[in-house]
C-alpha cells in the first residue's frame, strides 16, 4: 500500500466518501410484537419504515403514535406503550407520517441525513401487550361511545338506531320545510282551500 501512496488510515470507512452508496434494505423483522406477529422495518437511503401489527378492531384514533426527531413511542391511548426507543438516526418530523390499514400501522420517517441506519430503534422497549387482554379487545369498539358519556353508553341508542333516528329527523325537517314553502306560495298567489 505504501508503494501506491496509500496507508491503512485511508481505507478506514470513516475517511471514505460514501455519497454514491444507495441503501435499499427490504422489510425484515426487528422484534416480536406484543399484539402478535413481529415488528418489521425497511430502509432506503432517505427513509426508514416500520411495520407494526395491531388488532384489526383498533381504530387509528385509538392509537398513540408519536414521531419525535430523535425518539418514537407507539401504543394504545391510555394504556402502557407497546413500543418505544430512540431512532437509529435523526428524523425530519415534518416529512414523517404514519397510517393504519386493517391490522397494520406503517410509520415512514424521513432521515435528516441520507444513509444507512444500523438499527431502526436504539434502547428499544417493548410492552408486554397486557393492555390488550381478551376483555379489552372486545370492548375497543365501544371506547368512543363510553368515554364522552362517562360510561353511560348503555342508556344511549346504538349506532344503527341513532342513524335511523337521524334519518327520521331529517325526513321530518324536510316535510316541515315543504309545508312551509307550500303555505308561502299559497299566500302569494291568494289560493286557499
Amino acid at each position: 500500500l505504501a508503494g501506491m501512496g496509500m496507508d491503512l488510515d485511508s481505507l478506514n470507512p470513516r475517511n471514505l466518501a460514501l455519497d454514491a452508496i444507495k441503501v435499499n434494505m427490504p422489510r425484515q423483522p426487528f422484534a416480536k410484537a406484543p399484539t402478535g406477529g413481529s415488528y418489521d422495518w425497511a430502509q432506503s437511503t432517505a427513509h426508514t419504515t416500520l411495520y407494526l401489527p395491531v388488532p384489526s378492531n383498533v381504530r387509528g384514533r385509538d392509537l398513540e403514535c408519536n414521531i419525535g426527531s430523535t425518539s418514537f413511542t407507539f401504543g394504545l391511548k391510555g394504556h402502557p406503550l407497546w413500543l418505544s426507543g430512540k431512532w437509529g438516526g435523526d428524523v425530519d418530523r415534518s416529512l414523517s407520517t404514519w397510517t393504519k390499514e386493517d391490522d397494520l400501522v406503517e410509520v415512514t420517517v424521513a432521515k435528516k441525513k441520507d444513509g444507512e441506519w444500523r438499527s431502526c430503534l436504539l434502547g428499544m422497549k417493548i410492552g408486554d401487550g397486557s393492555s390488550l387482554s381478551v376483555e379489552s379487545r372486545t370492548s375497543l369498539s365501544n371506547v368512543h361511545e363510553q368515554q364522552p358519556h362517562q360510561g353511560h353508553a348503555s342508556s344511549l341508542p346504538s349506532s344503527s338506531s341513532s342513524s335511523s333516528l337521524l334519518h327520521l329527523l331529517l325526513l321530518l325537517t324536510l316535510l316541515l320545510l315543504l309545508l312551509l314553502v307550500r303555505m308561502i306560495c299559497r299566500r302569494r298567489t291568494g289560493y286557499s282551500k
